[in-house]
């Protein structure tokens, strides 16, 4: 009986034993290695658009449809052939450089006016004043970066050969500008 009970117990100490070995085994694998980094961005801010027209005053004019700005183009009468012509100050009062691009209209049924507008102030001579250069400007793009002002000219012309309808009329003219954010 001493070989069965020696056998028995050299078995029972190699399945302790394998169970030691596999029990440390499992329990070595059960650590692991971890870390966690984070970040926090600092404050920004989004950008604005503000186009205005710039009436000499800190801010500027909105234009807003209630209030539209008022262009002051010289006052008087027009004979046909004469012209009004006026500097329209277009400044960027927001913190990004933007393009605007415009619509002038003649905004009085029945007389026959034309309208111009180009870059630069006008040119003022004794019979009328006249915007100089080529217009079409308001047809494209013009950029104006944040804080600088964009003169353009605003003409009207009685054409030489206008009605007899068009005496004693009085009119104005409609000028909407619109403005889109530039990138960088």
């Amino acid at each position: 009986m001493r070989i069965r009970q020696v056998l028995g117990s050299v078995r029972l100490k190699a399945a302790l034993s394998l169970g030691m070995v596999l029990g440390l085994g499992s329990v070595g694998t059960l650590a692991a290695w971890s870390t966690t980094a984070s970040t926090t961005s600092g404050t920004f801010v989004s950008g604005t658009v503000d186009i205005k027209f710039d009436d000499g005053t800190t801010n500027g004019n909105q234009g807003l449809a209630g209030s539209p700005y008022i262009v002051a183009l010289p006052t008087g009468t027009l004979l046909p052939g004469q012209s009004k012509a006026a500097a329209v100050k277009v400044k960027n009062g927001g913190t990004l450089g933007f393009t605007y691009t415009g619509v002038l209209s003649v905004a009085t049924p029945g007389l026959s006016l034309t309208s111009v507008v180009t870059a630069g102030a006008p040119t003022v001579n004794a019979s009328s004043n006249t915007c100089s250069g080529t217009g079409g400007v308001l047809n494209s793009a013009r950029t104006v970066v944040a804080g600088a002002v964009d003169t353009i000219c605003v003409q009207i012309t009685l054409p030489t050969a206008s009605l007899s309808t068009d005496q004693g009329v009085s009119g104005s003219v409609n000028l909407v500008l619109t403005a889109t954010a530039v990138n960088g």
